[in-house]
């Protein structure tokens, strides 16, 4: 029924850079005059910012910095296509993280 959860490769992560991009020059395209990026409860990029979901080694994971780094590509890709034309929320973080994860404090003193 469900697979079993498997780390995502650069491949992928370049790809979903590309998507995000892409995806925001259509919302650019169709008029909207807003849009937002979900980086919290679970979705993608959520799973970046935790130590639970984020066991990684290189340099997606470890220090807070490299945490927010896939956050960061897909944000430059799309304000790169935005380019000010309309606005973009972006949400991040969950409190759950700032009780349990083991980068809590620095996650937390971070932004």
């Amino acid at each position: 029924m469900f697979s079993v959860p498997r780390e995502i490769t650069k491949e992928e992560r370049r790809i979903t850079v590309t998507d995000c991009a892409n995806a925001t020059l259509r919302y650019v395209e169709a008029g909207f005059n807003g849009g937002e990026i979900r980086g919290a409860k679970g979705y993608l990029l959520d799973k970046f910012l935790t130590d639970f979901a984020n066991a990684k080694e290189d340099e997606y994971g470890g220090t807070i910095q490299n945490h927010i780094r896939f956050h960061c590509e897909v944000l430059e890709s799309v304000f790169e296509v935005v380019g000010g034309k309309i606005k973009f929320s972006y949400c991040i973080l969950k409190f759950f993280y700032i009780f349990t994860s083991q980068s809590s404090s620095a996650l937390f003193l971070f932004f």
